[in-house]
C-alpha cells in the first residue's frame, strides 16, 4: 500500500510573520547540517546532495529551518532501528500543481527528502497533514508562507519521499 498526495498551496497573509528574504537553499541547508545530524541521531545516516548551483528563493530563513528540522525528525521517527535520510536540492521547470494541461512552466527550487522509514498509508498521511503544531502540518504552513508546493509519496514498509517546490 502506498500514499501519494500533492497539495496546491497558495500564499496567505499571517501578520505574526517577519519578512522573508532571498535565501540560498543549498548554502542554508549546509549550515544546518550539524544541527540536523544531531537531530537525526547516531543510528541515522544523513546526507545532502546539491545537483547544481541553486538560485535563491524568497523564504523566511526560520521557515526553511523548520521545514528541514521537521522532515528530518519525522524521518528519524519512522526509522526506529536506523537507516538513511537523503536531502537533495535541484532546480526544475514545471507547471504549478493542479495546473491545466499545457499550462506554462515556472522555475522552482526542489528540496527532496527521502527516507527508508516505515512509510505511511493514505489515512495516516491525511491525519499528519491536518495536524497542528509540529511535523508535516508545520512544514505545510512554512511552504505555504513561501508560495511553494508540497508533494508526498509514501510506501508502507519502504519509506517516504517529500518534495517541496519553492518559486525562484
Amino acid at each position: 500500500m502506498h500514499a501519494n498526495i500533492g497539495v496546491d498551496i497558495s500564499p496567505r497573509f499571517d501578520g505574526a510573520r517577519s519578512f522573508p528574504r532571498r535565501v540560498q537553499v543549498d548554502t542554508a541547508l549546509a549550515s544546518m547540517m550539524p544541527m540536523l545530524r544531531c537531530l537525526a541521531g547516531s543510528a541515522v545516516e544523513l546526507t545532502t546532495c546539491a545537483m547544481e548551483p541553486i538560485p535563491p528563493v524568497l523564504i523566511e530563513p526560520r521557515d526553511l529551518e523548520r521545514i528541514a528540522s521537521a522532515l528530518v525528525a519525522n524521518a528519524r521517527n519512522a526509522m526506529p532501528h536506523g537507516g538513511r535520510i537523503r536531502i537533495s536540492t535541484s532546480t526544475v521547470d514545471a507547471p504549478p500543481l493542479g495546473a491545466s494541461l499545457g499550462a506554462s512552466e515556472d522555475r522552482w527550487v526542489l528540496i527532496q527528502v527521502d527516507d527508508e522509514g516505515i512509510g505511511m498509508d493514505d489515512e495516516t498521511l491525511s491525519r499528519a497533514l491536518a495536524g497542528s503544531g509540529t511535523g508535516l502540518a508545520s512544514v505545510l504552513r512554512a511552504v505555504r508562507g513561501a508560495s511553494g508546493e508540497l508533494r508526498i509519496h509514501s510506501d508502507v514498509g519502504r519509506g517516504t519521499r517529500v518534495q517541496i517546490r519553492l518559486p525562484v
